[in-house]
């Protein structure tokens, strides 16, 4: 029995790195590659392939036409993998896909894909400093205010002395930024 042979580069750069490669890097790697004209193609094609696909989906995904926009390319690069999704899900088989212009496929080693991970890791990690830096900041406000009681009792309520007079474990003048939250843990739990 002869083997169906479809030849798109896109499609083929996306069904081998499919279950290797996490969709975020596959999704940027197509949309900076591939032009507008090829990622539209590949679209239509796949779906083409899914329809014809056996055994049937009962869901398939939509083929949306997209209008034209900033971020059309991206989307479609999006849908374009949607079948491959469904087909993984179903386990549906699709005829070959091959390539036959290597050069119209983009390079994706190991260590581009360890570059991907790295840049997200950054980014999540400086999210989770400039909250920590947040609720620093804030900390540092509530022992100025604790080591500074008068100051705080005249510019909430106009009382001119304060209700309570609290003495702080360490003297927060002399606190540099790296011993804040020590200092922190300190006044509110006893020595660490």
């Amino acid at each position: 029995m002869a083997e169906n042979f479809v030849v798109n580069e896109l499609l083929c750069f996306v069904k081998f790195h499919y279950v290797k490669v996490p969709k975020g890097d596959i999704l940027t790697c197509i949309n900076g590659f591939y032009t507008d004209e090829e990622v539209s193609q590949a679209k239509k094609l796949i779906f083409q392939l899914l329809d014809g696909a056996e055994p049937k989906v009962s869901d398939p995904p939509r083929c949306v036409i997209r209008k034209e926009s900033n971020n059309k390319r991206h989307l479609e690069c999006e849908d374009t993998l949607g079948p491959f999704e469904c087909c993984d899900k179903h386990k549906v088989k699709l005829p070959m896909i091959c390539a036959v212009d290597l050069n119209r496929l983009p390079k994706l080693t190991p260590s581009d894909v360890d570059v991907v991970c790295t840049a997200e890791s950054v980014g999540v990690l400086k999210e989770q400093m400039a909250d920590l830096s947040s609720q620093v900041n804030e900390l540092k406000q509530v022992i100025m205010e604790v080591a500074n009681p008068t100051v705080h009792a005249k510019s909430s309520t106009n009382i001119t002395t304060p209700l309570v007079t609290l003495q702080p474990k360490v003297s927060v003048a002399a606190l540099d930024d790296s011993t804040w939250m020590m200092t922190i843990l300190q006044i509110y739990s006893g020595p660490v």
